[in-house]
């Protein structure tokens, strides 16, 4: 399955413990998701926190660029978007669905409003949350004990 974090997620996943965390390791983790990453999303998680005083504070540019060199190894990056339309209120958010359409993502992972209440919905948007407990085993389902 091929996915797409939102730049919010890894973000979160660097200052913090939660659902964005569990997201973006199950993405590295599990061998069945490919994490798509395009230059621009690398860019935006790069530039946010080591400018942005407020996460700035929570870490450290030192330990932001070590996040960064760990991560970039284990996603699959892919070029920027050909074309780049307009879906949602928000224009920094087109560029999302753009690469996922032209990438064949089967859905977009965020926290961003504009992006979970985007009516069209193809990829779907989930929160991270969401889609961490879509990855649990159903456990109302007994195990295939067949030989």
């Amino acid at each position: 399955m091929r996915v797409i974090l939102d730049a919010n997620i890894f973000i979160s996943a660097a200052i913090a413990a939660g659902p964005p965390l569990k997201a973006l390791s199950a993405c590295i983790e599990r061998p069945d998701i490919d994490l798509i990453v395009c230059p621009t999303l690398w860019r935006e998680v790069g530039r946010s926190l080591l400018t942005k005083p407020g996460l700035l504070k929570r870490i450290p540019p030192d330990e932001t660029r070590e996040f960064m060199r760990r991560i970039k190894p284990l996603v699959h990056l892919v070029p920027d978007p050909v074309a780049v339309e307009e879906f949602t209120e928000d224009p920094k958010d087109n560029y999302l669905i753009s690469l996922a359409r032209e990438q064949g993502v089967a859905l977009i992972v965020s926290g961003d409003r504009d992006l979970l209440d985007w009516t069209e919905q193809r990829p779907p948007v989930v929160p991270p949350a969401a889609f961490v407990v879509s990855l649990e085993p159903d456990v109302d389902t007994p195990p295939d004990l067949t030989p």
